[in-house]
């Protein structure tokens, strides 16, 4: 056979390979710019698995939002954040569809639901006959799901590529209530959208919402959250499109992350859900711990928030509350119970009582809610908050 009839055979072939149906029924768009399509050469994440739709029917690359509430949210009005229903209690009745998910899919939906519930008060049980409001995942065409609970039977789609852990783990955060971190109101603080390298028709996809669209919390913003962007999605060119700001002397962080939950996104979920003043609530009122010192300094417990219901922040942690608290100069040698973990600790008793270092914005640290049995006298409150952090040993 003559050489050009082979190659135009060759090509015809690499073409119609190229362009052939995935399974699901569904053609997916030739690839030409690999780069621009993931981060770091990381598997695909939903915007890009979810772009074949022409025109897109997803908010921000993988959420379902109604057509009312949507044109409200283009239109940056309040109405959306007031439809925003928590799931009652934080139990959510899910239902896993048998017939669109294969078994390796259900599996890692299961731990997935089962990462959200070591993590936060959040619960997930089995549909009973008798739950009106409950969540089903589905294996349709798409990573997606509605945000917060919507009433009725929410479906929740994880179709092909979709079932790695942390995608599911991610689309399973919308449906407990949470938007896409780097839609915040106060992102501008700490990102920059580099719009000249989004993908054109894509730029809606990095519209900011105000301040009565979403509600932070007061938690501070979350570079590590797993529901923020990565640097270089829906990116036209491979180039990013996301810059991270540099906050005061911390390095940039990387965004992005799809394997937990991060540390703030576990402390909002918290928050949402009340979890930590619910355990207020069943803890004994008259439990009260006896420190040698009557500072507490002594205490190992694992109370991890504060008396205003607050998750604090791990010691070893520098955000949101940058401090010097871990390190030789304010310790020497001794440890006082400090850690990789966010349990209350009052180190070389220079407080009153246990407290910690707080998961808010402007809040630097508070009191925990544990109780002295035989407390200190009071002392001045200046000597008491008198500790080392990044801004005044700079000072000194």
């Amino acid at each position: 056979m003559d050489v050009n009839v082979w190659t135009h055979t060759l090509v015809l072939l690499l073409w119609i390979s190229s362009s052939s149906p995935v399974p699901g029924g569904r053609a997916r768009r030739r690839d030409t710019n690999r780069k621009a399509e993931r981060d770091a050469g990381g598997p695909p994440e939903p915007w890009q698995i979810n772009q074949d739709e022409k025109p897109s029917p997803f908010y921000q690359g993988d959420i379902v939002v109604p057509q009312s509430a949507l044109q409200e949210l283009r239109h940056r009005r309040a109405a959306v954040k007031d439809r925003l229903l928590l799931w009652p209690e934080g139990v959510i009745p899910y239902q896993l569809n048998k017939t669109t998910l294969d078994r390796k899919t259900r599996k890692v939906v299961r731990a997935a639901m089962r990462h959200w519930m070591r993590k936060t008060c959040v619960k997930f049980r089995k549909k009973k006959r008798g739950d009106v409001n409950f969540l089903h995942f589905i294996g349709d065409a798409g990573c997606w799901s509605y945000v917060g609970m919507q009433g009725g039977e929410q479906k929740l789609s994880l179709g092909s590529g979709c079932e790695l852990f942390g995608t599911v783990v991610h689309e399973i955060g919308h449906a407990v209530g949470f938007w896409h971190e780097q839609a915040r109101y106060d992102r501008n603080k700490y990102i920059r959208i580099l719009r000249g390298n989004i993908l054109p028709g894509a730029e809606e996809n990095f519209d900011k919402m105000t301040f009565k669209t979403i509600n932070t919390l007061g938690v501070a913003y979350d570079f590590n959250s797993i529901m923020h962007y990565g640097p270089n999605y829906f990116s036209v060119n491979g180039k990013p499109t996301i810059k991270v700001k540099r906050i005061g002397w911390r390095a940039k962080p990387k965004i992005g992350q799809r394997k937990v939950l991060s540390e703030l996104d576990v402390a909002q979920t918290r928050h949402m859900y009340q979890c930590n003043r619910r355990d207020m609530q069943r803890r004994r009122k008259d439990v009260c711990f006896f420190s040698k010192y009557g500072d507490g300094r002594d205490y190992r417990g694992n109370v991890d928030y504060t008396l205003e219901g607050v998750t604090c922040q791990k010691w070893t942690s520098q955000w949101p509350q940058a401090h010097c608290v871990m390190s030789r100069y304010w310790l020497g040698d001794k440890m006082d119970g400090l850690g990789n973990h966010n349990h209350c600790r009052n180190p070389g008793g220079r407080r009153s009582r246990p407290w910690c270092f707080t998961t808010l914005e402007g809040t630097e640290w508070q009191y925990c809610d544990v109780r002295i049995c035989n407390p200190l006298p009071r002392r001045n409150e200046n000597e008491s908050t008198s500790l080392p952090t990044r801004n005044n040993l700079d000072k000194r």
